[in-house]
């Protein structure tokens, strides 16, 4: 039985680095989507406050914004700054 495309990729995980940066955004969009679902189930339960939530939703928008700015960077052949 030949596993499908999904299946080989949890078999064998990519190195960080051979992670692309829209590969990044993608999954940060996926996150963040999923965070808006699940965290208002978590504030009605007191499992976390809503001003917690908003700060971790926050963060992630915060690195998705500069994930998508260093994809224009990149597209546009710039190179990315890379801090000290």
């Amino acid at each position: 039985m030949t596993p499908n495309p999904d299946q080989t990729e949890l078999l064998d995980p990519p190195a960080a680095d051979d992670i692309q940066t829209f590969q990044k955004v993608l999954e940060l969009e996926r996150e963040l989507k999923m965070r808006r679902q699940v965290y208002p189930r978590l504030i009605a339960k007191h499992r976390i406050s809503k001003d917690e939530a908003d700060r971790r939703i926050l963060i992630h928008e915060s690195i998705l914004e500069d994930y998508k700015r260093l994809m224009a960077r990149e597209a546009a052949g710039q190179m990315p700054d890379i801090p000290e």
